[in-house]
């Protein structure tokens, strides 16, 4: 079960252009690190109801099928796009269902239905493995008109009180 994630949508282990962050790294307290981040193409498996996100819906993707094409913190924004990041988190408990916090913040995105959307938050289920490790991928692809903006966007992985992961990407306007 742990091969699928959950992918917001507005939804590695080479990195010549990364540093790798590891944070909580206090002994007993779960680590992680940053193996790859920019914009992906991934396997969606479903797509799925999730509201409080910007756009309201989910997708469940095959994370054997995630392949890094562009590895940059800048993203040109247009219609498909999908980018984020992939870690792998350590000393977690083993053979354990865990929760982690994924909360994204963007520029201002108006929506069909009138509201704005700054960002959101959004609880995130994985399986660890026998060693208490897990891999997963978040981010968010671009598939409506609305959701196209440019400007920073920030996404944070969180285990309870420990921010474990943060990236910052900016979206930019398509050359012309």
């Amino acid at each position: 079960m742990n091969r699928f994630i959950l992918m917001s949508c507005m939804s590695l282990m080479t990195i010549p252009l990364f540093a790798l962050e590891v944070m909580g790294q206090a002994p007993g307290e779960p680590k992680c690190i940053v193996t790859d981040s920019g914009e992906y193409t991934a396997e969606t498996v479903e797509q799925v109801s999730a509201p409080g996100t910007t756009s309201g819906v989910s997708r469940r993707i095959d994370l054997n099928s995630v392949k890094f094409t562009t590895r940059s913190h800048e993203v040109v924004a247009k219609a498909g796009k999908r980018f984020g990041l992939k870690f792998t988190v350590s000393g977690l408990p083993g053979n354990t269902r865990i929760t982690l916090r994924k909360v994204v913040t963007h520029p201002e995105i108006h929506k069909p239905d009138g509201t704005v959307s700054k960002g959101y938050v959004v609880n995130i289920g994985y399986t660890t493995s026998a060693e208490g490790e897990l891999t997963g991928v978040e981010g968010y692809g671009l598939d409506l008109p609305y959701e196209i903006v440019t400007g920073k966007w920030r996404f944070e992985i969180w285990y309870g009180d420990h921010k474990l992961a943060e990236e910052e990407f900016n979206l930019v306007k398509e050359p012309s």
